[in-house]
């Protein structure tokens, strides 16, 4: 990977100790009353400062960073509204987050047309252990969900990629009882090449009589996020793609992004005992999507940028974020999708604004990212680089062309001695195996250097019997 080096930094051997505390401390302002406020990887204290606002910090003063850090906060029985509109003035635009939280559906005006689903698994030798264990539990709980109707495949990656079938096949006995043995006898090895996988996944077909879904499962330990995402773009076609975040540190960032550019959704999953709940929330997603196909629009609306530029289907329970741009916004807003294969269209009014810092910032990334993506197959680099740096610099962030720099004027180094560079060391990610992964530590006793001092002690006392025996011959 070109990029091998920014992500292979030394990894420090657990019996080191952790390195690199975090120290979290949050507003959570959502808009509407909650209800529970909860993190399940790490122990947290939340204080209710109003119904709409609460104040969350660790238990611990500060954390070892192994581990993703997760927030789920639900609102009070009927306190959810259908949409929610948070805003922020800015020199000459305003700029807005609203929130469209799915209708009232029945599930089954939703079942709709048979599905074609693919299952993509890691098993790299990154995801030895629980990673695995819990790819392997999702799985077998997935082929449970498939119908006669449905068509299903399984493609399992690592240095090779390989499926189960040549074709996508029907969901009845006999095939089930092969993927089950398939799913069974897999084994966590070698490194992580997603790309021939996500060639294989997606095959850029369109089905109109059929709904394809393609399922990722991986802990997205991996390089090269821009080809990958640029395959993504290129090859979807029709498909819808969910990506299931896999162990205690997943590469949320790609697997979120991978997901917002498929149409889909993501799934973290960071213990075992999440398997079952998490997989069938989405499972139910994926068998009852509310609306698909989304546009929407607004009376009066000029020189608006609404990102993302591809809006997601709807799902029950998962509302869809939409970052908007503009010199001002109507008090209404027109949503069309199709529910099923019916045309589906509603008007939402906007009078329930509420000021929030940062939406700007929000925006700004959303932007910076689509303008990135389309690097990879412009002919135009240069007006594009210009538009991020642009955009970077206007709302003081991180690019791939914009840094942000801190200056320490404080004299450490003498003047006459030259700078020095070195990578500087992370930690395990929580429940990898450091011995599977990078092999026997080189700072620890070695357990190879014993194997052969017992075998030179076996050899010495060898050779001292028969010299003894010979003495006494």
């Amino acid at each position: 990977m070109p990029d091998a080096s920014r992500i292979t930094p030394p990894v420090l051997h657990p019996s080191k100790g952790p390195i690199n505390p975090v120290t979290l401390s949050i507003d959570l302002m959502p808009g509407f009353p909650i209800s529970q406020v909860d993190s399940p990887f790490h122990a947290i204290e939340a204080t209710a400062e109003a119904p709409t606002h609460w104040h969350v910090r660790l238990s611990d003063e500060s954390v070892p960073a192994d581990r993703n850090f997760e927030l789920i906060w639900r609102p009070q029985p009927g306190s959810m509204p259908t949409t929610a509109l948070f805003t922020e003035s800015r020199e000459d635009s305003q700029y807005s987050l609203l929130m469209i939280t799915p209708p009232e559906v029945a599930q089954d005006e939703t079942i709709g047309l048979p599905r074609e689903v693919l299952f993509v698994i890691d098993t790299s030798g990154s995801m030895y252990g629980p990673s695995l264990d819990q790819a392997k539990d999702a799985l077998r709980l997935a082929l449970t969900r498939l119908r006669p109707k449905d068509r299903f495949n399984i493609i399992q990656f690592n240095s090779v990629t390989h499926r189960l079938f040549a074709s996508p096949q029907p969901a009845v006995q006999a095939q089930f009882d092969q993927a089950l043995h398939y799913v069974n006898a897999l084994r966590a090895t070698g490194g992580t090449e997603m790309l021939p996988a996500f060639a294989l996944g997606l095959d850029g077909a369109v089905q109109p009589d059929r709904l394809r879904q393609v399922i990722f499962l991986t802990d997205g330990q991996i390089g090269n996020e821009t080809e990958l995402f640029a395959t993504i773009e290129k090859r979807l076609g029709d498909s819808r793609l969910f990506t299931v975040g896999i162990s205690s540190a997943p590469n949320s960032y790609f697997m979120r992004r991978a997901a917002e550019i498929g149409r889909g959704s993501f799934t973290y999953i960071g213990k075992i005992d999440q398997v079952r709940e998490r997989m069938t929330g989405l499972f139910q997603k994926l068998e009852h999507p509310v609306l698909t196909d989304l546009a929407i629009a607004g009376e009066g609306w000029t020189q608006t940028d609404l990102l993302p530029v591809r809006i997601p289907d709807l799902y029950t329970g998962e509302p869809i974020l939409i970052t908007l741009k503009a010199p001002s916004f109507p008090n209404r807003i027109r949503l069309a999708g199709r529910i099923g294969s019916r045309p589906w269209q509603a008007e939402f009014y906007l009078t329930d604004r509420q000021a929030r810092e940062g939406i700007a910032v929000l925006w700004a990334r959303e932007a910076i990212h689509a303008l990135t993506e389309r690097l990879a197959h412009s002919s135009d680099q240069a007006s594009l680089r210009n538009q991020i740096v642009e955009v970077a610099l206007r709302h003081h962030l991180v690019s791939r062309f914009t840094s942000l720099v801190a200056v320490d004027v404080t004299p450490v180094r003498p003047a006459a001695e030259p700078l020095r560079t070195k990578p500087l060391p992370t930690d395990l990610p929580h429940g990898q195996d450091y011995e599977h992964i990078f092999g026997l530590p080189q700072t620890a006793t070695s357990a190879l250097l014993h194997l052969a001092m017992g075998w030179l002690a076996l050899l010495l006392m060898l050779l001292f019997a028969a010299r003894l025996r010979g003495s006494t011959q």
